[in-house]
């Protein structure tokens, strides 16, 4: 773990805070080439040459005290000192240690000095007066120990005090912040709460975690954000996959299916192929989707839903017409719906999607949350399907 103390206690870790941070900094500066979250600091930024620009800590709570000899001041200077220590020859010599604070924060006279050192060239004089401070005067344990292993590599200390600088935003509220990178961006940012499930999808981790340690590593590159702007500069569109393209072997594994029994048992043996096709394209669409942060598992599970409650009122509607168990009838309606998910564009035969989420849902054992049945007596004929099969 590079990290030492900074470890975050709620859940603003990412999803609020770093990961819209880290993507400004892809976007503001050209000559980023990518950003890593919770690892060296909150938020590393890295030029071409993985050498590193930027070391950030973000600031959330309010108000944020830089007076004196606070902890929000030391705990920053010790942060980085320990950071970097072994890790010199991955600085550049203008790297930049930074505290961005949330909201707007106290500055007292000693933070005032350490930003100014670089100006009036007085390290020396500066650090000299915290040795006798804290010789003559009583402190806490905790910075005075921040205090003393810092003293024994000042040359250290002093590489990061000539680059250090506080950075306040122009807004004081994570909606306002929002509301800046949109105006200042544009539309490209207007999602910026969907990162989180790009991630997800993307790098298959979860930013909403307040326990994450820095020992899974998140990246965020330029290539990966310009995949990000190219998702959210114009809707997301799939093309499902062609019957041609569809492997024989897959067709023949589900032949045994419990959605080809049902399929059997209502006289839609005619059927049976397109239903395993149709079937095959909607999960191979999902999982793609899922891998490439097109979808969340959300919204999956949002079209199942409204799947089934199409299903259910299509079953009401053919009892009213004493046609309760005609489960062609059933299929054949529900298969007319328009099913797909909202966050997606898919092109090609609507029939072709609400059958591949029928299919998948028929597919599924009886008492599981998405799962419908073509056959009038689905759960006393197939109880035991899977477990005969298996």
């Amino acid at each position: 773990m590079e990290k030492s103390t900074n470890e975050k206690v709620d859940s603003f870790l990412g999803y609020f805070v770093e990961a819209p941070r880290a993507l400004y900094h892809i976007i503001s500066d050209t000559s980023v080439a990518k950003v890593q979250i919770e690892h060296w600091d909150d938020v590393s930024v890295f030029d071409y040459d993985n050498k590193i620009k930027k070391l950030e800590q973000i600031k959330y709570k309010s108000p944020c005290n830089f007076t004196d000899h606070s902890k929000d001041l030391w705990n920053a200077l010790y942060n980085w000192f320990i950071v970097i220590s072994n890790k010199r020859e991955q600085l550049r010599p203008d790297t930049k240690f930074v505290i961005y604070t949330w909201n707007k924060c106290n500055i007292g006279p000693l933070a005032n000095d350490f930003l100014n050192i670089k100006k009036n060239n007085n390290f020396n004089q500066i650090w000299e007066k915290q040795e006798k401070y804290f010789k003559t005067e009583s402190h806490s344990d905790e910075i005075k120990r921040y205090f003393e292993v810092m003293n024994e590599d000042k040359d250290l200390v002093k590489l990061i005090l000539t680059s250090f600088y506080i950075e306040q935003p122009n807004t004081t509220s994570p909606e306002d912040f929002e509301k800046l990178l949109e105006q200042q961006y544009g539309e490209l940012f207007h999602p910026v709460r969907e990162f989180n499930t790009y991630i997800k999808g993307k790098l298959y981790i979860s930013l909403e975690n307040p326990k994450l340690k820095a020992e899974k590593l998140i990246e965020f590159t330029r290539a990966d954000f310009d995949f990000y702007k190219d998702r959210y500069n114009r809707p997301p569109i799939y093309n499902l996959l062609d019957s041609s393209n569809i492997e024989r072997k897959k067709i023949k594994g589900l032949e045994s299916s419990l959605m080809v029994k049902q399929l059997e048992e209502i006289g839609l043996k005619d059927s049976i192929e397109n239903a395993i096709i149709d079937y095959i394209a909607w999960d191979i669409l999902c999982l793609d989707c899922l891998a490439y942060g097109y979808l969340a598992e959300s919204d999956i599970r949002q079209v199942y839903d409204e799947a089934k409650r199409e299903w259910q009122e299509n079953k009401t509607y053919l009892a009213t017409k004493n046609q309760e168990y005609d489960g062609v009838e059933l299929y054949r309606k529900c298969c007319e719906e328009k099913i797909q998910p909202k966050s997606l564009l898919i092109q090609g035969s609507e029939k072709r999607v609400a059958r591949g989420v029928y299919n998948k849902m028929a597919n599924n054992p009886v008492d599981d949350r998405h799962s419908v049945g073509w056959h009038h007596k689905y759960k006393e004929k197939f109880k035991d399907f899977y477990e005969e099969d298996i």
